[in-house]
């Protein structure tokens, strides 16, 4: 046996002795096998490729459109937020202003009717002195008039005492419209 694969050695080392022959079988079989094997997975390879490329842009085109929506939503967004602001603005600068108005309304209504209580004050004591005065000149003239009907120098006397009450209340009347005039 050992003879037999000898001699079968020696007929494939015949066979490839010649180096263009070895060429020739070495390019035919790896023809065979590139052609066989190595090509369709380099073809199934780049078609995947091709496909994983495809998809990518896609999704590249898809997330720029995406992107562009969302830059306008955030614009669009962007420009509601600042009218609000605007209008919250706006609306606390309007609400400050009726409030000052409203506060001022107010603040005068107070003087005004502060002034018209000082006023009618001051007209109540200025008729009460006036009503004093004639009721003490009425009153003096009371007590004094039976004794001034039988005394003619005491009836004098009487008589310019209340000639001199009449002038008091005229005096005060004189001064109640410059103090009336002051008032206003």
């Amino acid at each position: 046996m050992l003879l037999a694969e000898l001699s079968l050695y020696e007929n494939l080392k015949n066979v490839f002795e010649n180096n263009f022959i070895n060429w020739v079988v070495l390019i035919i079989g790896l023809y065979f096998i590139w052609n066989k094997y190595i090509a369709p997975i380099l073809t199934e390879n780049a078609d995947k490729t091709k496909l994983i490329i495809t998809d990518a842009k896609r999704a590249n085109q898809e997330a720029s459109l995406n992107l562009d929506e969302q830059k306008q939503k955030f614009a669009k967004l962007d420009a509601s937020v600042n009218q609000i602001i605007s209008e919250a603005q706006d609306l606390a600068n309007e609400l400050i202003k009726q409030s000052q108005l409203e506060t001022q309304t107010k603040i005068s209504q107070i003087q005004e009717h502060t002034a018209n209580l000082v006023l009618d004050t001051k007209k109540n004591f200025i008729n009460e002195v006036r009503q004093a005065v004639v009721e003490s000149a009425f009153q003096t003239v009371s007590e004094n008039l039976p004794n001034l009907l039988g005394d003619e120098l005491v009836r004098k006397k009487q008589v310019d005492l209340f000639i001199q009450d009449l002038q008091k209340l005229k005096q005060i009347e004189e001064f109640t419209p410059s103090l009336e005039s002051q008032l206003n």
